[in-house]
């Protein structure tokens, strides 16, 4: 695995990565581990670099009620694409 990229999130800026194999996520009161699947997040990026090849592309991860789990989805403009193979590794809390 290659070196962990911290960044804030607030400073809307975008920066050029590889498609992430994993992430670990901190909100003001839990954290998340979440694992993506490589076939699928091939296939989604592809799609939208085909079709968009100059546009930046979001990770959008949303809590679910009470943070009991995560919604993920790729984002690229105004298209939207829900993923379906990532495996979140729990939300605990930070207190």
């Amino acid at each position: 695995m290659g070196q962990p990229i911290f960044f804030e999130i607030l400073k809307n800026e975008y920066i050029s990565a590889a498609i992430p194999y994993s992430v670990n996520l901190s909100f003001t009161r839990y954290n998340t581990s979440i694992t993506f699947d490589d076939q699928e997040m091939m296939r989604v990026f592809g799609d939208f670099k085909k079709s968009d090849p100059d546009k930046p592309l979001d990770i959008i991860i949303k809590p679910t009620f009470e943070y009991q789990d995560m919604k993920v989805s790729v984002k690229c403009g105004d298209k939207e694409v829900p993923l379906e193979k990532y495996n979140v590794k729990g939300v605990w809390s930070n207190n």
